[in-house]
């Protein structure tokens, strides 16, 4: 994890950043999952693409790059039996990135979307995978 302050890595538990001395989570000027610079009115992180929370630093009562309170065997069962069609995507809350996938399966006959869930099920099996929000779901 890094700080969304001054964007030096930190301990992924860490309530305070040792470096800057700035609580996580208040200030958005670096991405918590990427350390990568975030710059004004950004709708993603553009290095990692994890979803910005909203203004204010907090999705759901939670800073980025915490952890989901979706669940990691149900998003791991449905990138198995529809991760082709981004099954697992809709349950993250990641709609338009589910739809992306659905249209490239229909387009590529197959492919795009197949290759598409081998790399979100092997993110979710290294507990790398981000729900809508940019946290980790574990």
């Amino acid at each position: 994890m890094f700080c969304t302050s001054c964007g030096q890595p930190i301990n992924d538990k860490a309530t305070l950043c040792v470096h800057c001395g700035v609580p996580c989570g208040v200030e958005k000027k670096f991405c918590a999952t990427c350390g990568k610079p975030v710059f004004e009115n950004q709708a993603i992180w553009l290095n990692c693409g994890c979803a910005l929370p909203p203004q204010g630093g907090v999705a759901q009562g939670q800073a980025a790059g915490g952890t989901s309170s979706k669940d990691w065997t149900t998003t791991l069962l449905l990138c198995l039996f529809t991760g082709g069609i981004g099954g697992h995507q809709f349950y993250v809350g990641s709609p338009k990135k589910g739809i992306l996938i659905l249209v490239l399966q229909i387009i590529t006959c197959g492919v795009a979307g197949s290759i598409w869930a081998l790399v979100d099920l092997i993110s979710i099996c290294t507990k790398k995978f981000t729900d809508g929000q940019g946290n980790v779901i574990r």
